[in-house]
């Protein structure tokens, strides 16, 4: 009998006292997740942690992936083609990146064919769907279009049944953020438009900058930290669930988006998403009894501003680039330029970088200035040498600090640079009255 106690004393504190480690580690994580999400550098911190995982440079696409994977959460997910030349680091960055997340918030589907969608088996819905290599195996309309388009993907497959087979539905419901990593710089335009599209950075300097860090050895994060950045992402879940509006400001600013291709419109929307997701991460800022009382979130200028320095470039580029001749046109003619401090290249020196015939070299020139992907760099006038510069990246979205000029002439807002982590400040004197960020 006396052992039976014993026993009993010695196992009951035991348990007690894993149970509430456990619970204590939570917590822990809990409070330096909501420590991470009140910091006006949250996302200089996050680019500190990517870069200590091995992430070298590509500050501005590091973000632009993250945000895309955050925006899992919202009913309008954004999706995101990720392009470079093999050995550019697509798929290094993408997967630097999505280690941010938890396993269970991401699928990644290694070279794709339309029968490998048949099986997932799987619920997708807001998770991110990661495609390695879009290739030609993918067929002509690729299953994430669907998924994209429709929140859902219907399939007809064969299940085997006692001694044959029976032909079963399978739906896998969205929906999505897909992200894809391809070396096409232009893909089927159906594509195109329902990604937001990112090059990486295959400059010579890039290229030093990995090497010297291939010399000095693999980094790696601490896996208590990780499992802090994976609870941050648990709290935007949770914060998700309230709905996200824009304030009235936001009018205005629909009339200041450049509308000069028809692309704009899906692109634009997008755009709404990914402000929306900067404000998901930054509503921890504020207090919390305020966020419940209301019930929802409000896109602020410096949410709005925020997504402007993030993803500005990508929508200018993806609107820019009309194929990928234009994409080879541009990049020889932005070389040739660059190494004449600027000036404009003819058609020799163009036929010379890309080693084709004058003629043929004639011909890309006609057919990018049709198109509007490059310019003239001089005027036309008798026996004058044509010289050619790219065209100027279309600008869809508004310069914030001139837009919020407008918006709030005698109204001043400050806020953290997302990449450099340094105070933003928009509008006059100090005297101005401040509004919220």
């Amino acid at each position: 009998m006396k052992k039976k106690v014993k026993k009993k004393v010695k196992t009951i504190p035991k348990k007690a006292t894993k149970t509430k480690t456990a619970s204590i580690d939570q917590l822990a994580l809990n409070v330096r997740a909501r420590h991470l999400l009140r910091s006006g550098k949250f996302f200089r911190l996050f680019l500190d942690a990517v870069h200590a995982t091995g992430l070298v440079g590509e500050d501005q696409n590091a973000l632009v992936v993250y945000l895309v994977g955050i925006s899992r959460l919202l009913a309008h997910p954004v999706n995101l083609f990720v392009k470079g030349a093999s050995s550019s680091g697509k798929n290094h960055l993408v997967k630097s990146v999505l280690g941010f997340f938890s396993k269970e918030s991401v699928v990644e589907i290694t070279s794709s064919s339309e029968t490998s969608w048949n099986y997932l088996g799987n619920n997708l819905e807001h998770r991110i769907v990661y495609v390695q290599e879009q290739n030609k195996a993918a067929g002509n309309l690729h299953p994430a279009r669907l998924l994209i388009s429709e929140n859902e993907l219907v399939r007809m497959v064969s299940v085997r049944s006692g001694s044959g087979f029976e032909t079963q539905k399978q739906v896998t419901k969205g929906p999505v953020s897909c992200i894809s990593t391809t070396t096409k710089n232009r893909l089927e335009i159906d594509d195109e438009t329902r990604h937001v599209s990112i090059w990486m950075d295959d400059s010579p300097e890039q290229t030093t900058k990995i090497l010297a860090a291939q010399l000095s050895g693999a980094s790696q994060i601490d896996a208590e930290e990780l499992a802090v950045w994976h609870e941050v992402q648990m709290l935007l879940q949770e914060r998700a669930k309230l709905p996200i509006e824009f304030e009235d400001w936001a009018q205005q600013l629909v009339t200041e988006i450049w509308a000069g291709d028809v692309r704009v419109r899906r692109y634009f929307e997008a755009f709404r998403e990914t402000c929306k997701a900067v404000c998901l991460v930054r509503s921890f800022r504020f207090d919390e009894e305020d966020v419940v009382t209301r019930g929802l979130l409000q896109v602020t200028f410096a949410d709005y501003a925020i997504a402007t320095l993030i993803f500005s470039d990508a929508f200018s580029k993806s609107l820019s680039f009309g194929d990928e001749e234009d994409l080879e046109l541009i990049t020889a003619l932005g070389a040739i330029s660059a190494r004449k401090k600027g000036a404009g290249v003819d058609a020799s020196e163009l036929a010379a970088e890309l080693r084709i015939s004058l003629d043929r070299t004639y011909s890309k020139l006609q057919a990018a200035l049709t198109r509007g992907t490059i310019r003239r760099a001089n005027e036309s006038a008798l026996r004058n040498r044509k010289l050619f510069l790219p065209a100027e990246s279309s600008g869809m979205l508004p310069d914030p600090r001139a837009m919020f000029s407008k918006l709030f002439p005698r109204q001043r807002v400050t806020f953290n640079h997302p990449i450099t982590g340094q105070v933003v400040e928009y509008g006059g004197k100090r005297k101005n009255k401040e509004i919220a960020e």
